[in-house]
């Protein structure tokens, strides 16, 4: 017989942030309150493509969509958004590089490994998962077990997970303007529509979850 189990299961209780973490990190890394704060976490490797990210954020930088003492007031609607990078990897050096390149030291930081995930998870508003391919997008599971919205590549597993504009916006990973689109909608969104977007992505993982996943497969197994 064939029976489908999610995945492997996500911890959906490892991710609990300590109190006052958003007003902490944000503090901690210069952030307002009223930044739209980006968060991806992941090994910063070629197939995760975090530059994809940073390319639609030098479109809306030089078309004048981002909040910087510089930017031209006469274009609307602008955004003011922070994009966190977190993790380590061999491509660390690079995405440095290109940041600095396209001018945007103002607006990206690369945070390292941090083991304070949680915390970081809770200082953000929106989880930005690019990747070209992943078998099962653990890490897009864990930012939506937090009630995060995604913005998310459309590919496989993705796709499983993230229905566009119900848990958050999906794009093209090797077409920088869709992302561009992608960033703008979610950026426009009112506060509890991302809310709302989060407790759907909070209701999608219940059914994901370690335990649940356990138990059903202890079921199969007494089937058997």
């Amino acid at each position: 017989q064939v029976a489908y189990v999610p995945g492997v299961g996500v911890d959906t209780h490892k991710f609990v942030a300590s109190e006052g973490a958003r007003e902490k990190i944000r503090k901690e890394l210069a952030i307002d309150e009223d930044t739209i704060v980006l968060l991806s976490v992941g090994e910063l490797i070629p197939r995760k493509n975090h530059i994809e990210v940073l390319k639609a954020l030098k479109i809306m930088k030089d078309q004048g969509m981002l909040v910087s003492p510089e930017s031209d007031e006469r274009v609307e609607p602008k955004y003011k958004i922070s994009y966190l990078i977190a993790g380590r990897g061999r491509m660390a050096a690079e995405i440095r590089d290109i940041i600095k390149t396209m001018a945007l030291s103002d607006y990206v930081k690369m945070l390292g490994f941090r083991r304070d995930v949680a915390d970081v998870f809770a200082a953000s508003d929106i989880y930005v998962f690019p990747s070209h391919q992943e078998g099962l997008p653990v890490a897009l599971m864990e930012a939506m077990s937090v009630g995060l919205p995604v913005i998310c590549s459309r590919i496989r597993g993705n796709t499983d997970l993230i229905e566009d504009g119900v848990g958050g916006y999906l794009f093209d990973s090797k077409d920088e303007q869709t992302l561009v689109l992608a960033l703008k909608r979610s950026s426009a969104d009112l506060p509890t529509v991302r809310e709302n977007m989060g407790q759907a992505n909070i209701e999608t993982m219940k059914s994901f979850d370690k335990e649940k996943v356990n138990e059903l497969m202890k079921q199969l197994y007494e089937q058997l």
